[in-house]
């Protein structure tokens, strides 16, 4: 078969309007995909950002709500007096205005030469003996507030009904004492001490997890998947790539935020990531959610 000038000019237009339009179909799909990739980026970014803040925010409010029960002097007097748990707890509900409903246990901790006793005044949770955290001697020594590094442990919620839910929480306890200062000299002390979770539910879009600076999960992106068949790897390995590659940052930009810590004396930087339910992974975040620094800095 030949083909005229004129057949060999229209097979030629055809032939370069079909490669115009694969060319610019590819270049459009590169394109779609670069888009949705960088809204991705600032959705996560942004997700892993206010999950941090978010723990800044309880663990602030937890302090705040220790001051208003420690230093309370109604409520001093009503434990000096020997009130019932109930009491105490209505007095205490009062004073915890900020996150009451993240406190899974507030007790008085009595110290003398016998021992360490507790007293229960609001439970939502059972904890074992061995997960319940009191500072040492050489902390009580210090300052008059403490808390302790947020813990990964397994507790039985039993507020949850119709029954008890046994899972694994991240918690962080705080402690201050009830005696006054020019009580100090005394054999017996007395400490007033909350437990308080910073568990959130699962997002449908995004993965989230949160290692201390040893690699040790504080919040694992599903507690019902087993570490085998789960992506812990994938989240340690995401912390290891951030650590050693950090990003650039603009002249005059400062890379962590300042802290304002209940003390300095020991501070774990952990880190909080998000990763996409549909995609792979793409973006980790830094945080150091303070353990005993209630403001985590965010990278």
């Amino acid at each position: 078969m030949s083909f005229g000038i004129q057949g060999k000019v229209a097979l030629l237009v055809i032939l370069a309007t079909a490669a115009s339009a694969l060319l610019v179909a590819k270049v459009l799909t590169n394109r779609a995909a670069d888009v949705l990739r960088e809204h991705e980026l600032v959705d996560l970014g942004d997700e892993a950002s206010l999950r941090g803040w978010t723990i800044i925010d309880q663990i602030d409010g937890l302090r705040d709500d220790l001051i208003n029960i420690a230093f309370n002097t109604g409520f001093r007097d009503s434990v000096a007096l020997g009130k019932t748990p109930e009491e105490l707890k209505v007095l205490a509900r009062t004073l915890c205005r900020r996150n009451w409903i993240n406190h899974l246990r507030i007790d008085i901790v009595t110290l003398d030469p016998s021992g360490l006793s507790s007293s229960t005044i609001h439970s939502k949770a059972e904890v074992g003996k061995d997960d319940v955290w009191f500072p040492g001697p050489d902390t009580l020594a210090g300052a008059r507030l403490h808390n302790s590094p947020i813990e990964r442990i397994r507790i039985t919620r039993t507020d949850l009904a119709p029954e008890p839910v046994v899972r694994w929480e991240p918690v962080i306890w705080a402690l201050a004492p009830l005696d006054r200062s020019d009580e100090s000299g005394s054999s017996r002390s007395r400490y007033i001490r909350i437990m308080m979770t910073l568990y959130t539910p699962e997002s449908p879009r995004h993965l989230f997890a949160m290692v201390n600076s040893e690699g040790e999960p504080l919040v694992r992106h599903d507690e019902n998947e087993a570490k085998e068949r789960g992506n812990d790897n994938l989240f340690t390995s995401l912390g290891k790539i951030q650590s050693s590659s950090p990003p650039s940052r603009p002249a005059g930009h400062s890379r962590r935020t300042p802290l304002a810590p209940w003390n300095r004396q020991r501070s774990i930087d952990s880190s909080v990531t998000s990763i996409s339910r549909s995609r792979a992974p793409i973006i980790s975040r830094r945080a150091s959610p303070g353990m005993d620094s209630p403001r985590p800095s965010i990278c």
